[in-house]
């Protein structure tokens, strides 16, 4: 006898309460495409480096970015290992090697983005050392492209003030 199929798949006649979907886990091949699989791994690298790297609490959507690129990185070459780069067939398996390598090149820019390789650190320790040494300030930077933006509209106003005078006359 087989079960129906209501009660996995949303509300009966009977009752308008969804039940949850129940998926099988058994068609999961790498887990790299299920945020059930990847979510929970991606948190958990992302609470490491945190605790390591305190100035990135600063940066929450560029970190778990990175998380979750390094961490599905990391599920698709594991599957790698597991299953081999040829098939039976002796064929490559090239879309799991452009998934790996598209993960892999998201990972990258988003660890360049956090300063995590070392050529990004350097430069983004120099750009910090240089907003010091020149004694910039973004406040008072901010204040002035207000007070020029203030001004661009009073000059503005002035103009089309002027041009509808010369209109009625």
């Amino acid at each position: 006898m087989t079960k129906p199929l209501a009660p996995l798949i949303g509300p009966t006649s009977r009752s308008t309460e969804r039940r949850p979907l129940r998926w099988h886990r058994n068609a999961l091949t790498h887990g790299a495409y299920s945020p059930s699989t990847y979510q929970p791994l991606a948190d958990e690298l992302a609470a490491a480096l945190l605790a390591s790297r305190l100035d990135l609490e600063a940066f929450p959507v560029a970190l778990a970015r990175w998380a979750r690129a390094e961490t599905r990185a990391a599920l698709i070459a594991l599957h790698i290992e597991t299953v081999g780069f040829v098939d039976a067939k002796g064929e490559p398996r090239d879309r799991l090697v452009a998934m790996l390598n598209g993960f892999e090149k998201q990972a990258r820019d988003a660890a360049k983005d956090l300063g995590l390789d070392p050529k990004s650190a350097a430069d983004l320790a120099k750009g910090r050392n240089d907003a010091a040494t020149t004694g910039w300030d973004a406040e008072a930077a901010f204040a002035k492209a207000h007070e020029l933006d203030v001004e661009r509209e009073r000059r503005i106003l002035e103009v089309e003030t002027a041009e509808e005078s010369d209109d009625a006359d």
